[in-house]
């Protein structure tokens, strides 16, 4: 009876120890700086990443970049044109921007997400390089962009050899 009083004032003084005996922080306490802490150095953790994670990150934020560009264009195109929509799309150019600036944002974000060493972008960051394979084979086929499609071609093997390279699967924070 003395034991379990005991434990009972100790819990309603503040102790360090709850009943299950995991430690209760309070809000003012460290505990809570360090977690911060851990998460802003993960920020700052692509610089220390090793160099095949680098320049996979380096061309996925160059890809995102390019659909970005291509979106502008779009916009550019579209404005400059007497005809309406934009050949061979179904969709109405504003419908079709958006939709390529969004695939832009979730290319930078996937790509963040690998380069800081989230395991979960792995698989999409993989999936973007071989999507990058797709759309190169129509543009072989078409007339005057050739270079176009083998600078995609060599930019996504180069990602997917990076992105696939054993020091880059061991770089997680």
């Amino acid at each position: 009876d003395i034991a379990e009083r005991a434990e009972g004032l100790r819990n309603d003084a503040g102790h360090p120890v709850d009943r299950r005996r995991r430690l209760r922080i309070d809000d003012e306490q460290r505990g809570h700086r360090r977690r911060v802490r851990r998460y802003c150095v993960r920020v700052s953790a692509i610089g220390s990443q090793p160099r095949a994670v680098r320049i996979a990150a380096l061309i996925g934020a160059a890809q995102g970049i390019a659909l970005a560009t291509y979106a502008l264009a779009l916009v550019s195109f579209e404005a400059r044109s007497t005809t309406t929509g934009i050949k061979g799309s179904d969709l109405a150019p504003g419908v079709l921007v958006a939709l390529y600036l969004v695939f832009a944002l979730l290319v930078f974000g996937v790509t963040y997400w690998f380069a800081t060493g989230r395991a979960a972008a792995r698989t999409p960051f993989l999936l973007i390089q071989a999507f990058g394979l797709v759309v190169a084979q129509p543009l072989f086929s078409g007339d005057g962009s050739k270079p176009v499609a083998a600078g995609i071609v060599i930019a996504s093997l180069v990602a997917l050899g990076c992105a696939l390279a054993p020091s880059s699967r061991r770089h997680a924070p």
